[in-house]
């Protein structure tokens, strides 16, 4: 004869996969009411002995820092698995930072995120150029500096972000590059010309399309129009 049965499970977090300690799990009746609280240990398991059995429940699962989830038990006859893995509220942009003129990596590049003149997160490029941040609420637009002594700054834009995010990459003109002379009409004469995407601006060498203060790839090389 049935007398009762379990409805147990783990939270951990979507992110990573870790257990979830402190997470609330709520059972509720047919009806929403709740019937019954759970309280996740260090290995993010949850346990709820139910005598009512040929019954709807719910599930509410809760952890600070992460979006809520439910779950639907229905007609429960016998002992099921219910397993939570919940979103981080917090979103994490990354990329890399990289020399202009080599494309490689620049390590010890700092890297701010910025709302407005307030410095929200910040970190520092590993020696692989690589960065990563947590935004607390991406329901903001943020700037991200980047910085290296030597170097020109650079300042991108974060969008609002529903779901993490790798950036494109970010790249530094060092002070040399920057320095680069006027380039005349005479050495861009036939010349193609290149956007710093590698784009198509010019078959010929002519100059009107090109901007002041960008950068180009001209005979193969980078040089900035003053």
């Amino acid at each position: 004869m049935r007398k009762a049965a379990t409805v147990s499970g783990t939270v951990t977090s979507a992110r990573d996969e870790a257990a979830l300690e402190g997470a609330e799990v709520k059972l509720l009746d047919a009806e929403g009411n709740a019937i019954g609280t759970a309280i996740t240990g260090n290995d993010g398991a949850y346990s709820f002995n139910i005598r009512i059995l040929d019954a709807d429940y719910k599930l509410a699962a809760r952890a600070e820092g992460y979006v809520s989830a439910e779950a639907d038990v229905e007609n429960l006859t016998s002992s099921v698995e219910k397993n939570f893995s919940l979103e981080t509220i917090a979103k994490q942009i990354s990329g890399y930072v990289k020399d202009f003129a080599t494309g490689n990596a620049l390590a010890n590049v700092a890297i701010k995120l910025m709302d407005g003149e307030t410095v929200v997160a910040q970190t520092t490029t590993s020696s692989e150029g690589y960065y990563e941040l947590m935004i607390d609420d991406p329901t903001k637009s943020y700037t991200l500096e980047a910085s290296l002594e030597g170097y020109k700054s650079e300042t991108v834009d974060v969008p609002e972000l529903a779901d993490d995010k790798v950036m494109d990459d970010i790249i530094l003109i060092d002070n040399e590059t920057l320095g680069v002379e006027g380039v005349s009409s005479q050495q861009l004469s036939g010349s193609q010309i290149y956007d710093i995407k590698g784009r198509l601006v010019s078959s010929d060498g002519d100059m009107s399309r090109l901007k002041r203060g960008e950068i180009y790839i001209i005979n193969g090389k980078k040089v900035m129009v003053k």
